[in-house]
């Protein structure tokens, strides 16, 4: 480690220049405390040191205009300079511990993928210890994929905030048009606007490179709590005396999705 990410090392330079500390020994010590094999906490903590460095160095550099205007001793500018001066190298050595953190943090987490098991199998694993209702779903899910081994990061479902946007009540018609123009025009929508991939982009959100198995498990919990929030609103207006009164494009998209239901290759087959 750094000599500039030392506690001590900056106490001993605040006593040789006689400069008050600026909360930065507390913020060395709390980052030499974690242990090696910690990556986030290391990293978060050495955002920290960088947060508190770069104020400390502010009030030093302000300081240095009010020694100024004060006509101070030249020691003073001196120690000032100094102190600031050992601020930009703490700041340096930062940015390399944070780089080498990472560093060493993907290799771990590479090392560990690679004795895990494949995702599919490792989800279908995490799909089985989801507990009631949403187990059913997740399961369900879960086995279209097993289904479809080549291609099963291509599923895909509606976002939910886009149904709620394109199916309310008070909706203007342009409003629905133009969600209609960023899906491509025809159902079904495509882009990102519309659709969601869950095993692409959602899945690395959740599950980063090595992640334990019970990040799978909220996943999964997480996207069936999506889905069902975005076909809750299209359930509920089927079920009012006033449905034709959405539209014709609201009528339209209501009943593709139905289909999509009854396709047992797509995942709103679950549900």
């Amino acid at each position: 480690m750094s000599n500039y990410l030392s506690a001590n090392e900056l106490r001993s330079t605040l006593q040789r220049y006689k400069v008050a500390d600026g909360g930065l020994y507390a913020a060395l010590s709390a980052y030499e405390k974690v242990p090696e094999d910690n990556y986030d906490d290391r990293r978060n903590k050495l955002a920290q040191v960088k947060s508190v460095a770069h104020k400390f160095k502010d009030t030093l550099t302000t300081g240095l205009k009010a020694a100024k205007d004060h006509h101070a001793k030249p020691e003073v500018f001196k120690n000032l300079n100094m102190v600031i001066d050992y601020l930009s190298k703490v700041d340096s050595a930062a940015d390399v511990a944070t780089k080498d953190n990472d560093t060493a943090s993907d290799k771990a987490a590479a090392d560990k993928e690679v004795k895990q098991p494949p995702m599919l199998d490792r989800l279908l694993t995490a799909a089985d210890s989801v507990s009631g209702a949403p187990g059913g779903r997740v399961r369900k899910v879960m086995a279209i994929a097993k289904a479809h081994p080549n291609s099963w990061k291509q599923l895909w479902y509606y976002n939910s905030h886009t149904i709620f946007q394109f199916v309310k009540l008070d909706a203007k018609q342009s409003t629905r048009e133009d969600l209609a123009r960023a899906g491509g025009g025809t159902l079904p929508y495509k882009g990102d606007t519309w659709v969601i991939h869950p095993f692409t982009k959602n899945l690395e959100v959740h599950c980063p490179r090595g992640c334990d198995d019970k990040n799978l498990v909220t996943f999964l919990i997480s996207m069936d709590n999506d889905i069902r929030t975005g076909l809750d609103p299209l359930h509920k207006i089927q079920g009012t005396e006033v449905a034709s009164a959405y539209g014709e494009m609201v009528d339209d998209f209501i009943k593709h999705v139905g289909a999509l239901g009854s396709d047992k290759n797509h995942i709103y087959s679950a549900y």
